[in-house]
């Protein structure tokens, strides 16, 4: 009997050794780099993955603590809708799995009555913050001092507190809009990554959902269908997303893609020649 099962065993062995190892996540992130033509992007794919590198842990570089702020590549900018469906929260999310969250509502961000007790989630243990969906409004500047400073904490009915430097949990964002802001300062803190329409096109021309691309499993969801093959492929390119970083370290300087530069421009002009045309009719 020990042999027949031994050899029942060394059979199933066998046959899952000769199937292709499941790669749902690096195949995720693949579509999210992918570029105009379609054809995924190396360069686009090593911004992607040094976000999740730097997010994966609190280790900072002396004076290179900088916020991700996650886009679509192409935007609408003469419409007033969000188009989101492209993965950029779910790139985020993923991190979830092993990391501390506090979330903000994005949209909720602006407004002042509640502006300063934003950060009421956060605690010591918190490792990102995560605002998702961010308006097309989002004051980037509201977030310089919690980049290069200690990290101050304000909750209802108790006393305010401070997170070291050292400690203080990284800032991811996700955004449907071009966020407008040239200003250096903003720039010199902003490490945007950029993702493609892949998934949104996929939905809008065949019906197929991210999922449908991923043996209809939900990325990196502990109740999305996994397997232990897919988590043990999921923290082996986290792993090599930390290796990345830790060679690399985020680019002092701000990088846009064509595409994006044209529309975050074209966002800024459409809304100055209204504020033009308006003011003439006021006249």
């Amino acid at each position: 009997k020990r042999v027949a099962l031994h050899k029942q065993l060394q059979n199933q062995l066998e046959e899952e050794e000769a199937q292709p190892a499941e790669t749902h996540f690096l195949d995720f992130l693949r579509n999210l780099a992918r570029d105009e033509e379609g054809e995924v992007c190396d360069k686009n794919l090593d911004r992607i993955k040094l976000a999740l590198g730097y997010l994966s842990h609190r280790y900072h570089f002396a004076d290179m603590r900088k916020w991700v702020l996650v886009v679509d590549r192409h935007i609408d900018y003469q419409s007033d809708k969000a188009n989101g469906g492209n993965g950029k929260s779910i790139l985020i999310n993923s991190l979830s799995n092993f990391l501390q969250f506090a979330e903000v509502d994005g949209r909720e961000f602006l407004k002042s009555s509640r502006d300063r007790f934003a950060f009421s989630n956060v605690t010591p243990s918190t490792d990102v913050v995560f605002f998702d969906d961010a308006d097309k409004n989002f004051d980037l500047k509201r977030l310089y001092s919690k980049v290069t400073g200690s990290f101050e904490v304000a909750v209802k009915y108790k006393n305010a507190f401070t997170i070291p430097s050292k400690d203080a949990p990284k800032l991811a964002i996700t955004s449907n809009y071009a966020i407008a802001d040239d200003d250096p300062s903003t720039q010199r803190r902003n490490f945007q990554v950029e993702v493609s329409d892949f998934y949104k096109t996929q939905l809008e021309e065949y019906g197929l959902r991210i999922a449908d691309f991923h043996g209809g499993k939900l990325i990196a969801d502990k109740n999305g269908g996994w397997s232990s093959s897919d988590w043990g492929h999921y923290y082996a390119v986290i792993c090599d997303c930390i290796r990345l970083y830790l060679k690399k370290g985020l680019p002092a300087q701000a990088e846009e893609s064509i595409t994006f530069k044209r529309a975050r421009l074209c966002s800024i002009s459409s809304k100055s020649f209204s504020q033009l045309i308006l003011h003439i009719i006021m006249l």
